[in-house]
């Protein structure tokens, strides 16, 4: 049976989950660091806590904390069903089971209702939408994605090209993780994207991560300005990287000046925001001045 849900739903990941899924060591806590598609993720609250600052953007802050938690609500059956039926694409030892998955879950979900209503008057919980940031360029360190692009190939790869230039536009380093579908395959995706980040001038390096829940979810992709040369083939999952085929290489990127808001870049937002959040209209998010 393959892992089938109807649309991008708020589920979030713990404090520990993500410093397992991005390989964040204590330097990087310090970083300014923004988190894209955050959703109820309990990572913005433990960092708050631990005293540094995260700040998380997502079209689901649009809604007040009781809208949010219906949706998590909603959200629980929805995937649970489908983990139970999918139990073969998940590596079941630090988690045991589907019952404590819920539980961990559940868990970092609270951490992040509680710290909603103070995070968002704090600025640390932004309601807008990839492709396109309300943030100065070079604003953070170090974006983070997790659990939306590669995820969901249908958004397409316009939406995802678009969406990593612009996390490369306000940040000097990007995280993305997983790096396969909902049903632990690697999309094709993967590798076109990789090519032309490439070709563009950007570096790209495919990292093992302590996370390894996800079957065949045990790398991330680092982009960093830059490029150097990779002599030796990599293979993520079933998607080879070869240094002789330009569309498959470990790296690259895109000129960060083509970062400006277009028609294009408006109808891939509709699109995604169809997918993810009913009634809600990034196109109304307006940049602060500061």
């Amino acid at each position: 049976m393959s892992f089938a849900l109807k649309s991008i739903v708020p589920w979030g990941r713990s404090f520990q989950e993500y410093r397992d899924m991005f390989n964040l060591g204590e330097e990087d806590l310090g970083c300014r660091i923004l988190g894209c598609g955050d959703g109820p993720a309990g990572f913005n609250a433990a960092m708050n806590a631990r005293g540094f600052r995260v700040v998380s953007c997502d079209p689901l802050y649009a809604h007040s904390r009781e809208e949010i938690a219906e949706r998590i609500r909603s959200a629980r059956v929805e995937v649970m069903v489908q983990v139970r039926a999918n139990q073969s694409n998940f590596v079941w030892d630090s988690i045991r089971d589907p019952d404590e998955l819920e539980q961990v879950r559940l868990k970092a979900m609270h951490e992040f209702l509680l710290d909603y209503d103070q995070g968002k008057k704090e600025g640390r919980y932004i309601s807008c939408c990839l492709p396109d940031l309300p943030f100065d360029a070079g604003s953070f360190d170090l974006a983070l994605c997790s659990h939306l692009l590669f995820l969901y190939p249908r958004l397409g790869p316009d939406f995802h090209l678009d969406s990593l230039r612009e996390m490369l536009r306000v940040s000097r380093e990007v995280r993305v993780y997983p790096l396969v579908d909902l049903d632990c395959t690697v999309p094709p995706l993967v590798g076109d994207i990789l090519g032309q980040l490439r070709r563009s001038g950007y570096t790209c390096s495919l990292e093992r991560v302590r996370s390894h829940f996800l079957r065949n979810g045990d790398r991330m992709l680092r982009i960093v300005p830059g490029t150097s040369p990779h002599s030796s083939r990599e293979t993520v999952g079933n998607c080879p990287q070869d240094p002789g085929d330009p569309s498959k290489r470990e790296g690259a990127s895109f000129s960060p000046s083509a970062c400006t808001l277009s028609w294009r870049k408006m109808l891939y937002m509709r699109q995604y925001e169809r997918i993810r959040l009913q009634g809600v209209d990034p196109t109304r998010i307006r940049r602060e001045s500061t």
